[in-house]
């Protein structure tokens, strides 16, 4: 993979002592994952420091560690680099080790939608190439960093998320991958507490396509309000787009709810979801767009969409022995997000009740009153029979519907909530539970289900 002076060539480090001429198979921030011959970073949080392992990273036989902070005892059978940043090291080992490789980077950023996108797309791709794809959310500089240091030369294609909550992170990301297709879900009200406005997200969002070469593409969201308005006059790549509402590269039409999901058509061919928001819609429609990119087949792009199952704690949903439905959609929440649950739970085809559950969205800054309530508008208006809510900033929502048909329920915190649902849920009800991370909502799964 690499050797000592490559990795030192990388971060600009210091060779301390040990052989300058090992090699590495691997590498790691974690000591409990170490492999033989790996590269051990030891990286410093709030919270943790990883220099505190570097003794159990070497028993594993870690064969070269990176630190910011000289060893205060001599290590045998290990070379150590000093670097001032270990951090920034990680970054630019994974940004030195991705240009060795000249395949397709696909990078994906949004509001909400990125990682059933990057599922989806990795399903369809995966159909004619060796596909390199984050884990789960891993779309910090952290996670893509390890993604990229995971390349090997069997791959053809790798496909990344790119998250943030600070200006500059997405630029950075960028830097570090350097994406050669860059795709854009939509652009909400996320993160606001850092990024102010949808027009802030937006242009912290934007940084994802701000460097790509004249080959490089651009797959974005034609019905999104801010989206709808990118210009790439200092650029030279090629805009894609998708729809369902406006003309574009690849736009929706027909589309229909059925009982187990979403039909719409795409010129004369006819495609299937198993989801019930049209926010999904937008999401196989991405897909189908890299799909083309890359010449798969019209059918297998259409098979691969009909089976793929949205990933774990975005809208999974599935019946218990309790004989109701669950839908899990517990990852996290933003006004955008919480939209799209609203509408997939007001579409199922329910025989019992329908429960919402909902949890506070978090860093929304002084947006944060105003969009609780609006979540509480959208309940009002919709076909949803039981509205439950956890925490100070959900009982906003609660507190702004007027309909005395909905029966509402206001905990601050999950076991009271859990406890309370064990009472009101009945055999055919729809209990669909959504929250932001911090309020951990897949507890409410776990004890009801």
């Amino acid at each position: 993979m690499m050797n000592v002076k490559e990795i030192i060539e990388a971060t600009g480090g210091h060779f301390l002592y040990g052989d300058p001429n090992k090699k590495i198979s691997g590498v790691s921030i974690d000591s409990r994952t170490i492999r033989p011959r790996n590269l051990f970073i030891a990286l410093k949080g709030k919270r943790y420091d990883g220099h505190r392992f570097l003794l159990s990273a070497v028993q594993k036989k870690a064969s070269v560690v990176l630190v910011s902070q000289r060893p205060k005892k001599h290590i045998l059978n290990v070379s150590i680099i000093v670097v001032e940043d270990t951090a920034r090291a990680l970054e630019d080992l994974a940004q030195f080790y991705r240009s060795r490789f000249s395949i397709p980077i696909i990078a994906i950023t949004g509001s909400s939608g990125k990682t059933t996108t990057k599922e989806l797309i990795a399903s369809v791709l995966s159909k004619k190439f060796n596909i390199l794809k984050s884990l789960s959310t891993e779309n910090n500089f952290i996670g893509v960093s390890k993604t990229l240091l995971k390349l090997k030369p069997k791959h053809d294609i790798a496909i990344l998320e790119f998250g943030t909550n600070h200006f500059g992170e997405i630029e950075n990301l960028a830097r570090i991958a350097h994406p050669t297709i860059s795709v854009l879900t939509n652009i909400g009200e996320s993160h606001l507490a850092f990024l102010k406005t949808p027009a802030g997200v937006f242009r912290e969002k934007k940084a994802i396509y701000k460097n790509l070469n004249k080959n490089g593409i651009v797959v974005f969201n034609n019905d999104d309000f801010f989206l709808k308005k990118i210009s790439l006059e200092r650029s030279k790549a090629r805009k894609v787009s998708f729809s369902i509402q406006r003309r574009s590269s690849c736009q929706a039409k027909s589309v229909k709810r059925t009982e187990k999901g979403i039909e719409f058509s795409i010129g004369s061919k006819k495609i299937f979801i198993k989801a019930f928001s049209s926010s999904y819609v937008y999401n196989a429609l991405c897909a189908i767009v890299v799909g083309r990119l890359f010449k798969i087949p019209s059918k297998e792009i259409k098979e691969c969409i009909a089976r793929n199952r949205l990933p774990k704690q975005r809208q999974h949903c599935y019946r218990t022995k309790k004989k109701f439905w669950i839908i899990d959609d517990t990852y996290n929440a933003n006004p955008l997000s919480v939209k799209s649950a609203i509408e997939s739970l007001a579409c199922f085809s329910a025989k019992g009740k329908r429960v919402f559950v909902f949890g506070d969205m978090n860093e929304l800054g002084l947006k944060a009153k105003a969009a609780h309530e609006s979540v509480g508008r959208q309940v009002a208006k919709s076909n949803i029979d039981c509205f439950v809510t956890v925490g100070k900033r959900a009982k906003l929502a609660s507190n702004s519907i007027k309909n005395k048909k909905i029966i509402k329920a206001n905990f601050l915190s999950c076991s009271p909530a859990s406890k309370f649902l064990k009472t009101l849920i009945a055999p055919d009800d729809v209990v669909l539970i959504k929250g932001s991370r911090s309020v951990r909502m897949e507890e409410i799964v776990r004890k009801i289900g």
